[in-house]
C-alpha cells in the first residue's frame, strides 16, 4: 500500500533553538517500510556502530562502575536489639545454596532475551538499525538496573533475614554500644549479609526478561483488540521467569519480602523507559514498531525519532505519529492486517 498524503502534514520542531518544519510526508510506502525492506534497512554495521559511539562508551562505563560497587562493603549500620521487635527478622537459618546461583542472574537477564532477538532478527529479518537498538537498549537496561540496585544495597545496608546466623554462628550475639552488631571471628560473609534491599536477582531478571517480556508483547500485539489470549500469556511468560526468580529468594530466606517487591518495581520500571526509547506504546495500533533514529543519506542522525523515509536517498524523517495520524482508520483490525 502506498500512503498518498493530500495536504502537508508537518509538525513544529524544536532544534537547535530554533523551530523547524517536518517536511511533508508523499508517498510513503508503509508496507516497504514496516517489513524492513526501507531506506533504513541497508544501513552498514559500521554505520551504525560509529553512530553509538557515545552510548557505547556510556555503556563501558556503567560495566565498569557496576563491577567495582559488586567488591565494595556497605555501611555498617545499627540493629535495634533491646527487644526481639527487629532482630527476629533476621534470625533465619543460612542457606548456602541458592535456588538460583548468583553466577547465573546475569546469564538470565542477558543472555536469555539476545538469544530470543537473535533468533528473530534471522527468522522475521528486522532492520539492522531496530535490531542493533533493541539489543542495545535490553543490555543497558540491565547494566544500568543492576548498578542503581547496587548503589542501593551499599547505602541501606539492611541484614539479610539469615543475618544472625552469618554474623554469630556460635548464637551468640553482640554489639557496640551504637547497636552495630559485632560478628565473631567464623562469621560467614557479614559483608553480604548486609546486603538484603533491594533484591538483585529480582532486578536484574526482571529488567532484561521484563523488557522481553514488552517487546514480544509489542511484536504480538497482544492489545489490538482481537482477544487472543495466547499472545498475552506468551508475552508474559518471560516476566513470570522473573517472578519466580523473586519468590525463590524468599524460599532462600535470603530477602525480605519488601526487597523483592522493590527490586520487581525497580527492574520493570527501567524496562518500561528502555523499551519506550525505542518502540511504540503497546496501546498503540502500532504497537511493536520501532521508534528508529533518522539517519541521513551521509548517516548524520537528524535528531527527534522517527524513519528514514524519501526516494533517491533523500533521508527525509518521518515521525511515526504522524505516519498514524496520516493512515485512515480501519473498520477492523482484520483489515489493519493487525490480526495474523
Amino acid at each position: 500500500m502506498r500512503l498518498e498524503v493530500s495536504r502537508p502534514l508537518s509538525r513544529s520542531r524544536r532544534s537547535s533553538g530554533s523551530m523547524q518544519e517536518l517536511p511533508p510526508l508523499n508517498s510513503i510506502d508503509w508496507k516497504k517500510m514496516r517489513s524492513g525492506n526501507g531506506s533504513y534497512h541497508g544501513l552498514s554495521w559500521s554505520l551504525i556502530a560509529r553512530r553509538y559511539v557515545v552510548d557505547y562508551l556510556l555503556l563501558t562505563a556503567l560495566i565498569v562502575a557496576l563491577c567495582i560497587s559488586e567488591v565494595m562493603d556497605p555501611f555498617e549500620r545499627s540493629v535495634y536489639h533491646k527487644t526481639d521487635a527487629e532482630v527476629w527478622r533476621y534470625s533465619y537459618p543460612l542457606k548456602v545454596h541458592n535456588t538460583v546461583p548468583s553466577w547465573s542472574v546475569p546469564i538470565i537477564s542477558t543472555c536469555g532475551p539476545a538469544a530470543v532477538l537473535v533468533a528473530y532478527y534471522f527468522a522475521a529479518g528486522p532492520s539492522r538499525l531496530e535490531f542493533h537498538n533493541t539489543l542495545l537498549g535490553c543490555l543497558s537496561c540491565v547494566v544500568a538496573t543492576a548498578l542503581a540496585t547496587n548503589l542501593v544495597k551499599l547505602s541501606v545496608a539492611r541484614p539479610r533475614p539469615n543475618f544472625a546466623a552469618r554474623c554469630w554462628p556460635d548464637g551468640m550475639p553482640q554489639y557496640d554500644a551504637a547497636g552495630v552488631p559485632l560478628c565473631a571471628p567464623g562469621a560467614v560473609n557479614p559483608s553480604e549479609g548486609r546486603k538484603s534491599f533491594p533484591s538483585g536477582h529480582t532486578s536484574w531478571s526482571t529488567s532484561g526478561l521484563g523488557f522481553l517480556s514488552l517487546w514480544a508483547l509489542g511484536k504480538l500485539r497482544a492489545f489490538d483488540g482481537s482477544g487472543h489470549t495466547w499472545r498475552l500469556l506468551g508475552g508474559l511468560l518471560p516476566l513470570a521467569v522473573a517472578v519466580w526468580i523473586g519468590i525463590t529468594r524468599l524460599q532462600d530466606y535470603w530477602h525480605h519480602w519488601e526487597d523483592v517487591l522493590a527490586g520487581f518495581c525497580l527492574g520493570l520500571s527501567a524496562a518500561y523507559a528502555f523499551y519506550r526509547q525505542h518502540f511504540m506504546p503497546l496501546s498503540s495500533r502500532r504497537a511493536g514498531e520501532p521508534l528508529a533514529v533518522g539517519l541521513g543519506p551521509d548517516g548524520a542522525p537528524e535528531g527527534g525519532t522517527g524513519l528514514v523515509t524519501g526516494s533517491g536517498g533523500q533521508g527525509q524523517r518521518a515521525s511515526y505519529l504522524d505516519l498514524e495520524a496520516a493512515l485512515p482508520e480501519p473498520a477492523s483490525p482484520h483489515d489493519a492486517g493487525i490480526m495474523r
